[in-house]
């Protein structure tokens, strides 16, 4: 039988525990294993992987992108006009990445929970 720590606190909650109690309670709980956590934490850092790649190379993309049709044309202020969607693409992939990372992070598996 599992054991939480909050079982425990509603046994000091009603005076009824005992050094005894104690021992088997303390016994009983579930101590994940440091070798555990370190493949917990491998296997986040490894679902990062894809949307910092992706990421980086979208970017990457664009910038290439921007300096080749900056260079093909002449300089003219409908340039900015060019420019702005750009920006607005590079800026919304660092904030979905941000936001995929929070999410391995939290231990959100799945976004498709959201919806």
């Amino acid at each position: 039988r599992r054991i939480s720590l909050l079982d425990s606190f509603h046994c000091l909650e009603y005076n009824a525990f005992d050094s005894v109690m104690a021992y088997r309670m303390i016994g009983n709980m579930e101590i994940p294993r440091k070798k555990e956590v370190v493949m917990k934490e491998v296997q986040r850092k490894k679902k990062m992987v894809a949307p910092v790649l992706i990421t980086v190379f979208f970017l990457i993309y664009l910038i290439a992108y921007g300096i080749v049709i900056g260079t093909a044309v002449e300089w003219s202020p409908l340039m900015i006009l060019f420019a702005i969607p750009l920006v607005a693409l590079g800026v919304g992939m660092v904030y979905i990445l941000k936001t995929r990372i929070n999410e391995i992070r939290s231990g959100e598996e799945d976004d498709l929970g959201n919806y």
